[in-house]
């Protein structure tokens, strides 16, 4: 190996570079916190101040998500419910078939839910894998049906009109009855979970 004498001043120049470059991540990286993401007239506003009040302010519940989130994909992954992307992709073709619809673009919810697609396809794996975890458990009655055209007064049309009324109805219902199960299933696995808090968010 050369010693310091023996490299070419090219070789020291890149030797030169390289420090530079660790002493300035390292630097960045320890006073990142400092570094400004606004001015006000001459006044910074930097990142530090900005992440503070962030969890001050919603921490708690991002945290809280967060909790859910892994509680949720733990739980899954020890049942080895699993949703296929064919699956997945099945599912977001037809929901953007139902957007069109309603003259909307799965592009334009993305946006209002300041979401990345990314995000949004591992939200909805989670939903499909629940609803797989959950859908034997759930049945929807006739008497539940006919109860629900009694109680929210819903005139019962006739031949297709009638078949799209069950429809919508029985969906309905059944979306009812998969929330209720799942916060039930959730509180379970929630209580047997053992959660720890490092931060005093």
């Amino acid at each position: 190996m050369k010693n310091w004498r023996e490299l070419t001043q090219r070789q020291k120049t890149a030797v030169y570079l390289i420090l530079y470059g660790l002493i300035t991540f390292i630097i960045g990286f320890k006073f990142k916190s400092f570094i400004p993401i606004a001015r006000v007239n001459n006044q910074y506003i930097s990142s530090g101040e900005f992440v503070h009040r962030l969890a001050l302010t919603s921490g708690q519940q991002v945290l809280e998500t967060l909790v859910s989130e892994k509680l949720i994909e733990q739980s899954l992954a020890g049942k080895k419910i699993e949703v296929t992307d064919k699956e997945l992709a099945i599912k977001i073709a037809d929901i953007k078939k139902q957007l069109l619809q309603k003259k909307t673009t799965f592009e334009s919810i993305l946006i209002a839910n300041r979401q990345t697609k990314a995000q949004f396809e591992k939200e909805l794996r989670i939903q499909m894998s629940i609803e797989k975890m959950l859908k034997s458990t759930i049945k929807v009655t006739d008497e539940e049906i006919n109860e629900y055209f009694t109680i929210n007064r819903v005139k019962k049309g006739r031949g297709a009109i009638y078949q799209s009324q069950l429809l919508a109805i029985r969906d309905t219902i059944y979306r009812t009855k998969l929330r209720q199960a799942f916060l039930a299933w959730y509180q379970l696995q929630k209580g047997k979970a053992r959660v720890s808090f490092f931060t005093g968010i």
